[in-house]
């Protein structure tokens, strides 16, 4: 990929002003013209960063690549015994990296990230698309590749998912992912994040936009600065909303828990909503009563109800579902 520095002026948060200023004379990179801008604040919460976990492996020994371009590996457990394991089921990610280092051979990670279920089903932004654009980017060399998928907000925090990606990827690996924003929107963990992943020669791409960490940091930490803005207002505007709702009689605003449903009161014209009710959900009432009425395991009762073609509210049902219900 052929990229250019340019020019960047930065629109940049009162608060952050003094941080980023900081931050960018470490990166020893020339101070960009720097415009305060106001901004909600922002909570901002530690990055955590867990090494995944490595189910009695010891190391890596050997890889082959099938002709359609599937990764496997042997895998020696811990019991001298070894196995080929395809890529998608290794669960090793830290001992791949330290194969793939020491043979060097070089991980492609596309990380594929949407906020909403509305994105996750939107063409334009789903993970499956994506996926497929990464994809195009990448595939024809002789690299491995491996797609990261979360449909998690990322606004105050760095995902955990993707702060694991950059513990277990090593120098030479390369991070693609759609636009700058599709990473965390906290400016401060992922500012620390991406320095880190590239002083260890791992390459970040940002290819919808045509930035590489490398060659166009003030372009990149831009987009991140924006992102950051872009979610702080959306958070004024939900606000906002909520506060009307609250305001004309609302009961209650956003997600009710299990068991309760909006009942809509309607103006007197017909036309609009005067406010909203919080009442029972019978069906939900109904379902509850049978969870906690059955004696099977919860993981029977889970795939009982997926089976069934019955959702808690969208989502398949899980294990850690069906105590939540039983706990209360």
């Amino acid at each position: 990929m052929t990229t250019t520095n340019r020019n960047v002026t930065m629109q940049v948060p009162q608060e952050l002003l003094g941080d980023l200023q900081a931050f960018l004379a470490q990166l020893q990179v020339a101070a960009p013209m720097v415009a305060p801008a106001p901004a909600a604040p922002v909570e901002l919460e530690p990055m955590v960063v867990g090494e995944p976990v490595v189910a009695q492996v010891r190391q890596v020994i050997n890889h082959r690549v099938d002709d359609e371009g599937g990764w496997s590996f042997n895998i020696m457990f811990t019991d001298n015994s070894t196995e080929w394991v395809v890529d998608d089921k290794c669960d090793c990610e830290l001992k791949i990296g330290q194969y793939m280092a020491s043979r060097r051979l070089r991980t492609a990670h596309l990380f594929c990230r949407v906020s909403t279920k509305d994105q996750a089903s939107s063409t334009s932004t789903s993970l499956a698309t994506q996926e497929a654009e990464l994809r195009a980017a990448v595939e024809g060399g002789e690299q491995r590749i491996r797609v990261h998928k979360l449909s998690e907000s990322a606004y105050k925090r760095m995902p955990p998912k993707l702060a694991d990606l950059g513990t277990t990827a090593v120098g030479g690996d390369s991070i693609y992912v759609w636009r700058v924003d599709r990473l965390s929107r906290n400016i401060c963990t992922t500012l620390s994040w991406v320095e880190e992943l590239s002083a260890r020669g791992v390459h970040l791409v940002a290819h919808s936009e045509g930035l590489t960490y490398r060659d166009n940091k003030l372009a990149f930490i831009q987009g991140i600065l924006d992102a950051q803005k872009e979610a702080a207002l959306l958070g004024q505007r939900v606000k906002m909303s909520y506060k009307h709702k609250l305001d004309r009689g609302d009961e209650a605003v956003g997600t009710l828990p299990w068991g309760k449903k909006y009942h809509r009161i309607m103006s007197a014209d017909g036309l609009s909503t005067a406010r909203k009710m919080v009442v029972d959900h019978p069906s939900e009432i109904m379902l509850v009563r049978r969870v906690k009425g059955s004696k099977v395991e919860p993981a029977t009762m889970a795939s009982t109800l997926n089976r069934e073609g019955i959702t808690k509210r969208g989502r398949k049902w899980s294990v850690g579902m069906i105590k939540a219900i039983r706990k209360k």
